[in-house]
């Protein structure tokens, strides 16, 4: 009988496995060759944006600025190059295309 531990990192792997799906193969490969801890970071965050859409806007937006951030950390440190962070925010603008951000529907007649 697995450990609440041990469920937990099944669950983390789960979610790291289908953060990756997300990805093109080429990116997959390229992610890959860099750090791990990075990888799973950026990995857990995509999954948790793409599985976002049915939460709050609030949580939306920080699980966002996650995914965003960690893109950001891992250009910044050298861990990706500057065309493969441009080609992951690509991957994360059409895993949030469907979110419009509060302050943008009020502004557009969305939510009045």
């Amino acid at each position: 009988m697995p450990t609440s531990l041990e469920k937990v990192k099944t669950a983390y792997r789960e979610k790291v496995a289908f953060g990756l799906a997300l990805l093109p193969p080429r990116l997959q490969h390229d992610l890959a060759l860099v750090d791990e801890g990075f990888t799973r970071s950026l990995a857990a965050a995509l999954a948790d944006v793409k599985r976002s859409h049915e939460g709050m806007d609030y949580m939306r937006g920080v699980l966002l600025g996650r995914a965003l951030g960690t893109l950001d950390t891992g250009c910044q440190l050298g861990l990706i190059t500057v065309q493969q962070y441009q080609e992951l925010l690509g991957v994360l603008d059409q895993l949030k295309a469907r979110y419009v951000p509060p302050c943008r529907r009020r502004a557009s007649g969305i939510m009045k």
